[in-house]
C-alpha cells in the first residue's frame, strides 16, 4: 500500500476513534488534534513525539503562569485585567522565547500551541495536558500504524529482488 494512503487510512481510523471517545468522556477533543499535527512537524518518530510531549506540556505550564501573574499585576499595579493579561503574556511569550535556548524547550511552536491549547480550553490546565498528551500519542500511532501497512514482508522484498536478478 503506498504511503500515503496507508497514512490517511490510520489516521482516519484513529480521528474517528479518538473524537468519538473524547466527546463520550468530555475529554477536550481539539487538544488532541493540536499536539498531532505538532507530533508531524516536529519531524515524527521517537525525537518528534518526545518534543511535542515537552514542548506542549510546557506550554500549557506557561498559561498557567501567565495567568497567575496577570492577577499579580491586577491586584500589585492596579489594572484593569485584561490590560494586565496583555502585559504579562507579553512578558512571558518573550521569556519563552529566550528559554527555548534550552534544546528540551527548542520547538517554539510546540510551546506556543500548548500555550494556546491553554487558552483555547477555557484555562483547563488537565483537560489540555490530556488532550495534548493523547493526540503526540495518537501522532506516533499513526506514523508506525503507516509503516506497518507499507513494509514489504521480508520474504517478499527478497523474491523481488531475485527476479530482478539482484544479490
Amino acid at each position: 500500500m503506498p504511503a500515503r494512503i496507508a497514512l490517511a487510512v490510520v489516521v482516519a481510523v484513529l480521528a474517528g476513534v479518538w473524537t468519538s471517545l473524547s466527546i463520550m468522556w468530555g475529554w477536550v477533543t481539539f487538544a488532541a488534534f493540536v499536539s498531532w499535527a505538532c507530533f508531524f512537524a516536529a519531524g515524527g518518530g521517537g525525537k518528534g513525539l518526545q518534543t511535542t510531549l515537552i514542548t506542549n506540556f510546557s506550554g500549557v505550564v506557561w498559561g498557567f503562569l501567565i495567568i497567575q501573574f496577570s492577577n499579580v499585576i491586577t491586584s500589585s499595579a492596579g489594572l484593569e485585567s485584561t490590560v494586565a493579561l496583555g502585559v504579562a503574556l507579553g512578558i512571558v511569550a518573550g521569556v519563552m522565547c529566550l528559554v527555548s535556548k534550552a534544546a528540551i524547550l527548542s520547538y517554539v511552536p510546540g510551546v506556543f500551541l500548548g500555550t494556546a491549547t491553554y487558552f483555547g480550553t477555557g484555562l483547563n490546565f488537565t483537560g489540555s495536558a490530556v488532550g495534548l498528551i493523547v493526540g503526540a500519542l495518537l501522532g506516533y500511532v499513526s506514523a508506525k500504524g503507516s509503516e506497518l501497512l507499507t513494509a514489504k514482508p521480508k520474504v517478499q522484498a527478497e523474491s523481488n529482488r531475485n527476479v530482478a536478478g539482484q544479490p
